[in-house]
């Protein structure tokens, strides 16, 4: 089995914000799998090459979405893990996202997130949801061969919000779960869009239409 982690460096983040999401990802993989970079928009200049990951650079930035789908495409992995900047792994959170997905039932994973000046306390297992954030989340390419790639056409914002809740439903309306795994953890980045899920919803509704907003959402 193949493992990829593909790390988002979207065109406003800091370069060495991306370098220690990059380091956490690199330490929890242990050697096991590779880490990509799709920069979006970023050239050696802006974001230098980090050792141990190969960089895939788009340097026309596009939506962040659109280059994460052509990142899996390009470098496919059986196994694929998809972070945001900023996410920092914690230890053993690989593992246990892998772990899951050995169940043909489940069709995302995603881990705990928490931001670092919080207290955490999970529980054990893994727990259903309808959707997931892509700040961190894995799937199969057999899940893809049957889903197809997320979807961003007609979002008005180059973040793409709403295109992972679109995804999970789309996971969902093919019989697949959407799990969080209680005991894998990821940190969040200190930027997060405030605006995020006004922004999503407007592109779910006009997508899928105001009678099926509340299957989506």
């Amino acid at each position: 089995m193949t493992l990829g982690i593909y790390v988002l460096h979207a065109h406003d983040d800091d370069p060495e914000v991306t370098q220690r999401t990059v380091a956490a990802a690199q330490a929890d993989m242990n050697g096991w799998g590779k880490v990509y970079v799709a920069c979006n928009g970023r050239d050696e200049r802006q974001l230098p090459n980090i050792k141990g990951a190969a960089m895939i650079r788009h340097f026309v930035p596009g939506p962040d979405a659109a280059v994460m789908v052509r990142a899996i495409q390009t470098h496919p992995s059986e196994v694929m893990i998809l972070l945001k900047s900023g996410v920092m792994v914690q230890p053993g959170m690989t593992a246990r996202l892998v772990t899951a997905l050995s169940d043909t039932t489940i069709g995302i994973v995603a881990p705990t997130l928490f931001r670092m000046d919080d207290s955490v306390i999970t529980g054990e297992g893994i727990t259903d949801a309808k959707f997931v954030r892509d700040w961190c989340w894995g799937f199969t390419r057999e899940f893809i061969t049957v889903v197809g790639y997320a979807d961003w056409v007609g979002n008005a914002f180059r973040d793409c919000p709403g295109a992972d809740v679109d995804y999970c439903y789309r996971a969902r309306e093919h019989g697949y779960r959407v799990v969080q795994v209680s005991e894998a953890m990821a940190a969040l980045p200190d930027k997060i869009d405030e605006r995020w899920q006004s922004k999503a919803y407007k592109w779910l509704v006009w997508k899928h239409g105001l009678v099926k907003i509340n299957e989506v959402w």
